[in-house]
């Protein structure tokens, strides 16, 4: 599961809050992934939509782009 939600309401367990990751971020995260498990029987992004008034993939046209690369 990949996160691309942040800001909002969701505190995170360091006493912060989740970040929006940016597309650079979100890249070495799949990088780091595809590093440790080289065939997936299954990923998923986490979220597409905003909840609690964070930030989500659906208003980030820059992450959008690293998922549709990803998912070629």
């Amino acid at each position: 599961m990949y996160q691309a939600f942040g800001g909002g309401n969701y505190p995170d367990d360091a006493k912060g809050y989740w970040k929006l990751p940016t597309a650079a971020e979100e890249r070495q995260m799949l990088a780091d992934w595809a590093a440790l498990v080289q065939n997936p029987k299954f990923d998923y992004v986490y979220s597409w939509g905003s909840q609690e008034k964070d930030t989500a993939l659906s208003q980030s046209p820059a992450l959008q782009s690293v998922f549709t690369a990803k998912n070629k």
